[in-house]
């Protein structure tokens, strides 16, 4: 392995994830949800959550997903030893699976972050983020430009690896890699132009 190699963690992709029908099925329910789409909110030392444009800025469906959300949640299990090899990290027993539904519209983006919560908001959850996954889909052709996710080295400064958000893409990676949304650009800001993902995590029940 180089050097340049051994500072990233091992992340990879799952192309046609769900196929044509359910994908289509995502992007109907997201489009018929619009109007209750509302800014992401960041977790922070305190208790409440906050909307800071500066370091994120995307669209969050607070709702439950329903029985779109269970089909994708039991395509996740039956792919989770994929998963996890893929991101270079063993399986584990009894998995909880987190889901939520993004829209990325003209001008989002998402600073460097990791999805592990740190020693001041791991205090708000009993459990653990140990593998996340991000599953993309959208109008087809795209009506958006960039919005590549990055994943950055765990130390160091070498160039992020970008991944692509291609329709119908999983990409799956440790919680702990620290990683990026690079800007979208959508010229007229329609929202069903936007670049949609479902993002998930699987997280592991804290022992005490």
């Amino acid at each position: 392995m180089s050097t340049e190699s051994s500072l990233f963690t091992k992340f990879g992709t799952i192309d046609g994830f769900l196929g044509p029908k359910m994908s289509a099925r995502f992007l109907e329910f997201a489009l018929l949800q619009e109007n209750s789409f509302a800014p992401t909110r960041v977790t922070t030392s305190s208790e409440e959550s906050s909307s800071d444009r500066s370091v994120r800025r995307s669209w969050h469906y607070p709702g439950d997903l329903g029985e779109i959300g269970r089909e994708f949640r039991a395509a996740i299990s039956d792919n989770l030893e994929k998963c996890f090899s893929l991101a270079g990290l063993m399986p584990i027993a009894d998995p909880i699976i987190e889901c939520d539904m993004a829209a990325h519209r003209d001008g989002c983006f998402f600073t460097r972050h990791i999805d592990t919560f740190t020693d001041e908001t791991r205090k708000f959850s009993d459990t653990d983020r140990l593998l996340s996954a991000v599953y993309y889909f959208y109008r087809q052709p795209s009506g958006f430009s960039g919005g590549e996710l990055a994943i950055a080295p765990i130390r160091g400064d070498a160039a992020p690896q970008l991944t692509a958000p291609l329709h119908d893409r999983l990409v799956v990676f440790p919680s702990f890699t620290p990683h990026a949304v690079l800007p979208v650009s959508i010229p007229g800001d329609a929202f069903s132009n936007a670049r949609f993902s479902v993002n998930c995590w699987i997280r592991r029940a804290r022992t005490r």
